[in-house]
């Protein structure tokens, strides 16, 4: 991890130690999505930084969700990282358009237009199973203003951020399994076939 995602990091745990999930909160977003079996209770809330927060960063942005498997099939859900780097509930940001952001936990894989150093760990998404009547709560975290954040920050060119925002939507990455291959997840073991048919279950977009 490089020295300023570093300090991102650990600045924005210390925020949310700082204000932990009692502090005064604004609802931005409530959705429920449902999409192929898959139910997901989201909720957005901008929370008051705190005393551990600089000027710039006055807020941060909880995502609480609920994710119900009610479908046939086993889910692989992307919400734990990837190998290779820290994961401390943070999630992922980037653009989505040209002034507008998309939060997520999905399964990033290897920028294909970009330059990326050579790793002593190579950088796989990670997942967790949901088996048929499943239920799963999270939460994530992000700075406001909101920031890129991804697994491959460190590959050039950089990745466009937008400098100013509109809108902003939140992701979750899912792949129905197929029942020979939830034995590959509930082990940690990720081929690369089942993050490649990763579906993304989306929320509308919402101001920030």
């Amino acid at each position: 991890m490089n020295t300023s995602m570093t300090f991102y990091v650990r600045a924005l745990c210390l925020l949310v130690l700082a204000c932990g999930i009692t502090a005064e909160a604004d609802e931005l977003h409530k959705q429920q999505i449902e999409e192929s079996g898959i139910s997901i209770e989201l909720t957005a809330e901008r929370q008051e930084a705190g005393a551990a927060s600089s000027s710039k960063h006055m807020y941060h942005l909880v995502f609480r969700y609920t994710v119900t498997n009610n479908s046939d099939s086993p889910w692989a859900l992307f919400t734990i990282g990837h190998t290779g780097k820290a994961f401390n509930g943070i999630v992922y940001t980037e653009a989505f358009g040209e002034r507008n952001v998309e939060f997520s936990l999905k399964a990033f894989h290897k920028p294909v237009d970009r330059s990326c150093p050579r790793r002593y760990l190579p950088i796989i998404p990670k997942a967790v199973l949901l088996l048929p009547g499943d239920k799963v709560r999270g939460q994530a975290v992000s700075m406001l203003p909101p920031r890129l954040h991804t697994p491959f920050d460190d590959c050039s060119p950089p990745a466009f951020f937008p400098e100013s925002i509109d809108k902003a939507r939140f992701c979750l990455g899912a792949t129905r399994l197929l029942d020979a291959e939830a034995d590959h997840v509930a082990l940690g073991n990720i081929p690369a076939d089942i993050s490649n048919r990763q579906q993304l279950l989306c929320s509308d977009l919402f101001d920030l």
